[in-house]
Protein backbone atom coordinates (compact mmCIF):
# COMPACT_ATOMS: atom_id res chain seq x y z
CA UNK A 1 0.00 0.00 0.00
CA UNK A 2 2.79 2.30 0.96
CA UNK A 3 4.56 1.92 -2.18
CA UNK A 4 1.96 1.98 -4.29
CA UNK A 5 1.02 5.85 -3.06
CA UNK A 6 4.99 6.71 -3.77
CA UNK A 7 4.74 5.56 -6.82
CA UNK A 8 1.67 7.31 -7.57
CA UNK A 9 3.82 10.42 -6.69
CA UNK A 10 6.33 9.88 -8.50
CA UNK A 11 7.61 13.12 -10.61
CA UNK A 12 9.40 12.28 -14.14
CA UNK A 13 12.85 11.35 -13.65
CA UNK A 14 15.93 9.52 -15.71
CA UNK A 15 15.10 6.62 -17.71
CA UNK A 16 15.95 3.33 -15.66
CA UNK A 17 14.78 -0.32 -16.13
CA UNK A 18 12.33 -1.08 -12.29
CA UNK A 19 12.60 -4.26 -11.37
CA UNK A 20 9.34 -5.86 -9.25
CA UNK A 21 10.85 -7.63 -6.10
CA UNK A 22 8.36 -9.92 -4.88
CA UNK A 23 4.77 -12.02 -6.45
CA UNK A 24 1.19 -9.86 -6.05
CA UNK A 25 -1.03 -10.13 -3.17
CA UNK A 26 -4.72 -10.27 -3.84
CA UNK A 27 -6.29 -8.17 -1.67
CA UNK A 28 -10.32 -7.25 -1.11
CA UNK A 29 -10.98 -3.64 -2.49
CA UNK A 30 -7.65 -2.95 -3.71
CA UNK A 31 -6.82 -3.12 -7.77
CA UNK A 32 -3.58 -1.92 -7.33
CA UNK A 33 -1.01 -5.32 -7.59
CA UNK A 34 2.84 -5.56 -7.32
CA UNK A 35 2.98 -5.43 -10.98
CA UNK A 36 0.72 -2.22 -11.55
CA UNK A 37 3.01 -0.58 -9.25
CA UNK A 38 5.88 -1.91 -11.10
CA UNK A 39 4.44 -0.48 -14.33
CA UNK A 40 3.45 3.07 -12.82
CA UNK A 41 7.07 3.21 -11.77
CA UNK A 42 8.49 2.34 -15.21
CA UNK A 43 5.86 4.69 -16.69
CA UNK A 44 7.07 7.92 -14.37
CA UNK A 45 11.07 6.88 -14.85
CA UNK A 46 10.48 6.53 -18.98
CA UNK A 47 11.97 3.09 -18.65
CA UNK A 48 11.87 -0.78 -18.95
CA UNK A 49 9.49 -2.51 -16.44
CA UNK A 50 10.61 -6.85 -15.50
CA UNK A 51 7.16 -7.87 -14.23
CA UNK A 52 6.39 -11.31 -13.18
CA UNK A 53 2.84 -12.35 -12.69
CA UNK A 54 2.96 -14.98 -9.84
CA UNK A 55 1.74 -14.60 -6.35
CA UNK A 56 3.61 -13.54 -3.67
CA UNK A 57 2.64 -17.07 -1.80
CA UNK A 58 2.02 -20.26 -2.67
CA UNK A 59 0.93 -23.58 -0.57
CA UNK A 60 3.99 -25.27 -1.11
CA UNK A 61 7.93 -24.77 -1.42
CA UNK A 62 7.90 -27.14 -4.88
CA UNK A 63 5.56 -24.81 -6.35
CA UNK A 64 7.42 -22.04 -5.53
CA UNK A 65 10.52 -23.54 -6.63
CA UNK A 66 8.86 -24.19 -10.09
CA UNK A 67 7.59 -20.66 -10.56
CA UNK A 68 10.56 -19.22 -9.66
CA UNK A 69 12.18 -20.77 -12.65
CA UNK A 70 9.18 -19.47 -14.78
CA UNK A 71 11.18 -17.28 -17.58
CA UNK A 72 9.18 -13.84 -16.50
CA UNK A 73 10.06 -14.38 -12.91
CA UNK A 74 14.08 -15.71 -13.86
CA UNK A 75 14.50 -13.04 -15.56
CA UNK A 76 13.17 -10.49 -13.23
CA UNK A 77 15.44 -11.95 -10.49
CA UNK A 78 18.42 -12.29 -12.74
CA UNK A 79 18.11 -9.00 -12.48
CA UNK A 80 18.12 -8.37 -8.70
CA UNK A 81 22.18 -8.33 -8.88
CA UNK A 82 21.76 -5.08 -10.66
CA UNK A 83 19.56 -3.35 -8.67
CA UNK A 84 20.90 -0.72 -7.18
CA UNK A 85 18.25 1.56 -5.02
CA UNK A 86 14.81 -0.21 -3.80
CA UNK A 87 11.82 0.82 -2.24
CA UNK A 88 10.40 -1.66 0.02
CA UNK A 89 7.08 -1.74 2.23
CA UNK A 90 7.82 -2.41 6.16
CA UNK A 91 4.82 -4.18 7.76
CA UNK A 92 4.67 -4.78 12.02
CA UNK A 93 3.41 -8.65 12.18
CA UNK A 94 0.21 -7.73 13.20
CA UNK A 95 -3.20 -7.61 11.87
CA UNK A 96 -4.16 -4.39 9.86
CA UNK A 97 -0.10 -3.35 9.89
CA UNK A 98 1.11 -5.78 7.23
CA UNK A 99 -0.15 -7.01 3.79
CA UNK A 100 1.74 -10.39 3.94
CA UNK A 101 0.57 -10.98 7.69
CA UNK A 102 -3.33 -9.87 6.40
CA UNK A 103 -3.53 -12.33 3.87
CA UNK A 104 -1.23 -15.54 5.64
CA UNK A 105 -3.27 -18.54 7.23
CA UNK A 106 -3.60 -19.16 10.84
CA UNK A 107 -1.11 -21.78 10.73
CA UNK A 108 1.47 -19.56 9.23
CA UNK A 109 0.73 -16.87 11.27
CA UNK A 110 1.51 -18.87 14.86
CA UNK A 111 4.39 -20.49 13.24
CA UNK A 112 5.72 -17.07 12.96
CA UNK A 113 4.66 -15.39 16.27
CA UNK A 114 6.55 -18.43 18.11
CA UNK A 115 9.37 -17.65 16.30
CA UNK A 116 9.32 -14.12 17.14
CA UNK A 117 8.73 -12.48 14.25
CA UNK A 118 8.23 -8.84 14.76
CA UNK A 119 8.69 -7.13 11.07
CA UNK A 120 8.20 -8.23 7.62
CA UNK A 121 10.28 -6.05 4.30
CA UNK A 122 8.28 -7.11 1.28
CA UNK A 123 8.56 -10.79 2.56
CA UNK A 124 11.92 -10.63 4.53
CA UNK A 125 10.52 -11.57 8.17
CA UNK A 126 12.92 -9.94 10.97
CA UNK A 127 12.96 -10.54 14.85
CA UNK A 128 12.89 -7.51 17.18
CA UNK A 129 16.25 -7.26 17.01
CA UNK A 130 16.42 -7.17 13.06
CA UNK A 131 17.76 -11.07 12.30
CA UNK A 132 15.89 -12.69 9.25
CA UNK A 133 13.81 -15.06 10.21
CA UNK A 134 13.91 -17.83 8.03
CA UNK A 135 10.33 -20.21 7.95
CA UNK A 136 8.65 -22.69 5.56
CA UNK A 137 6.66 -19.65 4.48
CA UNK A 138 10.04 -17.95 3.53
CA UNK A 139 10.54 -21.12 0.90
CA UNK A 140 6.40 -20.98 -0.16
CA UNK A 141 7.28 -17.34 -1.18
CA UNK A 142 8.03 -15.41 -5.04
CA UNK A 143 10.64 -12.39 -4.06
CA UNK A 144 13.32 -10.98 -2.74
CA UNK A 145 15.37 -12.72 0.57
CA UNK A 146 17.49 -11.24 3.00
CA UNK A 147 20.86 -11.99 0.92
CA UNK A 148 19.46 -10.40 -2.17
CA UNK A 149 18.09 -7.32 -0.31
CA UNK A 150 21.43 -6.72 1.65
CA UNK A 151 23.43 -6.83 -1.61
CA UNK A 152 21.37 -3.54 -2.87
CA UNK A 153 23.32 -0.52 -2.32
CA UNK A 154 20.09 1.82 -1.11
CA UNK A 155 17.33 0.30 0.23
CA UNK A 156 14.50 2.25 1.09
CA UNK A 157 12.00 1.42 3.61
CA UNK A 158 8.67 3.12 3.65
CA UNK A 159 6.70 3.34 6.97
CA UNK A 160 3.83 4.91 8.63
CA UNK A 161 1.69 4.58 11.83
CA UNK A 162 3.25 4.61 15.51
CA UNK A 163 1.74 1.12 15.50
CA UNK A 164 5.25 0.32 13.56
CA UNK A 165 7.58 1.88 15.61
CA UNK A 166 8.45 -1.60 16.69
CA UNK A 167 9.03 -2.82 13.13
CA UNK A 168 10.76 0.12 12.28
CA UNK A 169 13.44 -0.40 14.84
CA UNK A 170 13.83 -4.42 13.76
CA UNK A 171 14.14 -3.09 10.22
CA UNK A 172 16.78 -0.05 10.90
CA UNK A 173 18.61 -2.67 13.32
CA UNK A 174 18.94 -5.62 10.33
CA UNK A 175 21.39 -3.53 8.29
CA UNK A 176 18.84 -4.38 5.07
CA UNK A 177 17.91 -0.78 4.53
CA UNK A 178 19.58 2.29 4.44
CA UNK A 179 17.13 4.50 4.92
CA UNK A 180 13.65 5.19 5.81
CA UNK A 181 10.71 7.41 4.21
CA UNK A 182 8.32 8.17 7.31
CA UNK A 183 6.24 11.04 9.27
CA UNK A 184 7.41 13.39 11.68
CA UNK A 185 6.24 11.63 15.18
CA UNK A 186 7.81 8.24 14.03
CA UNK A 187 11.06 9.87 13.27
CA UNK A 188 10.49 11.15 16.67
CA UNK A 189 9.95 7.52 18.42
CA UNK A 190 13.08 6.16 16.46
CA UNK A 191 15.23 9.04 17.64
CA UNK A 192 14.40 9.08 21.04
CA UNK A 193 14.31 5.50 21.81
CA UNK A 194 18.13 5.35 19.84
Amino acid sequence: RSVGAMAKALPRVSSVPIVQLTGAIAMAGDDHSSIDIVRDVARAVDGPAFVFYAPFTVPDAGTAQVLRQQDDVARAFARLSSVTKAVVGLGLWAPGQSTLYDTANEADRAVLDELGVCAELSGVFLSADGEPVQTALTNRMIGIDAQQMKAIPDVIAIAYGMAKVPAARAALRSGLISGMVTHKSMARALLESA
